[in-house]
């Protein structure tokens, strides 16, 4: 998708991709101006040929290995963005990635900024500590979430763990094949949550900060409803589906008081819980464009695709307008579902016209991977919930045809 920003913006791209069949490389043969070096970022002279005369470096995902990145570097890189325009840049800072790609050390960010966020216990180094740690949980909490600080996402590497012997075994199990792996784990008790929200938010170059405003935007607060641990449902503004006003607020507070803490250039998204007890909670930071934002494609003057990609190239940040209403519908494979279906993006039904369907171009499928999203906008909250029906009856028809491949 950041491929398509950039025939808008008409600016050159290099991707790095794993083969052929990745959905970049796919979309990237159909646009003029985008180069696509194969391999992997673990292989040193893939990567040498894929930073080689590069301006700027930004990043699909945080699941990377920075210390590769900065043993790469070529003797022009610039760490932090400067006002010169000389030598590589990476999008957001390496320090920066380095430090959100740590969940952990989100946490203890957030701590330290005073943003509001559930409570969390940090685990032992070693193996042989698990166990008395994972006990006194128990007996504190109860019940709770055991999280591993890194290698996570769409619901892997969270653990419920239920206040019996299974769920301590189950969470001795997954703390140590964390700690095998080379990453810390940490455990939160369970939050009572109404439901789950979400912002997106864009920070521009320093050159163009004013004083007043800031060169800093953000989309509308939604809410996302997840299914295994994925994202299958946004739907916004939120205050619209009987979220808080002042939440919206609060959320971009929280937005900005991390963008200027980090000097974090580029798009990023927040996810939190609204609870029982009327709190806003920060769960997880991004440092990149996000699921929950996808809905800009049809719903917003400019999208966070296009927006990151200005914000990475240091351009001015335009204003962002979007549709009263929207929704945006997660295409997860089915449950029943697994195999290898060449060229299936070719043979799928397609939604009714004012639906927008984006599909992901990915052969392999599998219960519950991301295949595609199914955008809706209305200029009333009315008008979106027909929408919504249509949305949820492309999702049975398109689920009906995976499982009749």
């Amino acid at each position: 998708m950041m491929v398509q920003a950039s025939r808008k913006l008409k600016i050159q791209l290099r991707i790095l991709a794993g083969s052929p069949e990745d959905s970049a490389a796919q979309e990237a043969l159909k646009t003029p101006g985008v180069e696509v070096i194969y391999g992997k970022i673990s292989q040193p002279e893939v990567l040498a040929q894929f930073l080689s005369g590069l301006d700027r470096v930004a990043f699909e995902s945080e699941l990377i290995d920075i210390e590769i990145l900065r043993a790469a570097l070529p003797k022009t890189a610039v760490t932090k963005p400067s006002k010169d325009g000389e030598g590589l840049r990476f999008v957001p800072e390496l320090s920066v990635m380095a430090l959100l790609s740590e969940k952990l050390e989100q946490k203890k960010l957030l701590q330290q900024l005073n943003i509001p966020m559930a409570q969390f216990r940090e685990g032992p180094a070693f193996t042989g500590d698990l166990s008395a740690w994972l006990k006194s949980l128990q007996k504190e909490w109860g019940a709770f979430v055991l999280k591993w600080s890194k290698f996570g996402y769409d619901g892997r590497g969270v653990l419920m763990v239920s206040p019996t012997d299974e769920g301590l075994k189950a969470a001795l199990e997954s703390a140590t094949a964390a700690l095998f792996r080379g990453t810390r784990v940490y455990a939160e008790p369970k939050v009572k949550f109404v439901r789950e929200l979400a912002i997106v938010a864009v920070q521009g170059p320093a050159e163009y900060k004013d004083k007043k405003k800031g060169d800093f935007r953000t989309y509308p607060l939604v809410v996302s409803e997840q299914k295994g641990g994925a994202c299958h449902w946004v739907r916004g503004p939120a205050a619209q589906e009987g979220v808080r006003p002042d939440f919206e607020e609060k959320a971009r507070s929280y937005a900005l008081k991390l963008a200027q803490e980090l000097g974090l250039q580029g798009c990023f998204a927040i996810e939190m819980f609204e609870t029982a007890e009327g709190e806003l909670l920060v769960n997880e930071i991004a440092p990149r464009v996000h699921n929950t934002g996808h809905y800009t494609q049809e719903a917003c003057n400019h999208d966070q695709f296009e927006m990151h990609l200005r914000a990475v190239l240091g351009q001015k940040l335009p204003e962002l307008k979007c549709e009263v209403s929207f929704a945006m519908l997660n295409l997860l494979g089915p449950d029943d579902v697994k195999g290898r279906f060449v060229g299936v993006g070719d043979k799928l039904p397609h939604p009714p016209q004012d639906l927008a369907l984006h599909w992901y171009s990915k052969d392999d499928v599998f219960p519950g991977r991301k295949l595609g999203h199914v955008n809706a906008s209305a200029k009333s909250h009315a008008e979106l919930q027909k929408k919504i029906s249509e949305l949820k009856e492309y999702e049975i028809n398109w689920t009906k045809f995976l499982k009749g491949l």
